[in-house]
């Protein structure tokens, strides 16, 4: 880094940033945050500081990963009530739609959560909507924590991505979706339960 940082300043940047990471990091998505060309990492890869290789990428860094969210051991009377309200249409198999309120904090969650398991319980599939992309990995990490596999469907993933998704949920290996608007046409199979969260945002409108 000290022979770098004279001579050649943008290398010595980017090894840095490297360093900090401390992980695998996407090029192009490391480039852009430090306003640099591809010229100074290609540099540090000729004289062996850094490694580039090209890999087949399932998902991407808005995918979100698990969640230490634990199931609560009861739910609150006012979040009890407000899943048994929800899940009578589910289990009749009737369309209804309700508008669930409540101050960030008040529980809100826990009531998508146990609509989208009694879906699943029954067989069916469940989509959850949020208003903004940056959302994406932290809703994804509280349905995951709970269910497991989940289909992720937003604009930033590649074609070859949003289509391995699609595949995936049109043949009912992942049946909870978590997405940004688009994610509204995810061919899910006998969908259950479509959560808007924050449905108050502009962005749905």
């Amino acid at each position: 880094l000290a022979e770098l940082e004279e001579r050649w300043p943008q290398q010595h940047r980017l090894l840095r940033t490297v360093l900090e990471v401390g992980a695998q990091i996407e090029l192009r998505e490391l480039l852009r945050k430090l306003n640099l060309s591809d010229s100074p990492a290609r540099s540090l890869a000729r004289r062996g500081y850094v490694v580039i290789e090209r890999v087949e990428v399932q998902s991407d860094e808005l995918s979100g990963g698990a969640s230490d969210r634990s199931r609560p051991e009861a739910l609150t009377a006012a979040q009890q009530l407000a899943v048994d309200t929800l899940l009578k249409p589910l289990e009749a198999r009737e369309h209804a739609g309700f508008l669930l309120e409540g101050v960030t904090g008040s529980g809100k969650t826990e009531v998508y959560l146990a609509a989208i398991e009694r879906a699943l319980e029954l067989g069916r599939g469940a989509i959850v909507l949020v208003p903004e992309i940056a959302l994406t990995p932290q809703t994804v990490g509280w349905v995951r924590s709970r269910f497991g596999d989940v289909a992720v469907l937003h604009s930033r993933m590649t074609d070859a991505q949003r289509l391995d998704m699609w595949r995936r949920v049109r043949h009912g290996d992942a049946r909870v979706v978590v997405g940004a608007r688009s994610a509204i046409f995810a061919p899910v199979q006998d969908l259950g339960v479509i959560v808007v969260d924050e449905e108050h945002e502009p962005s749905f409108k």
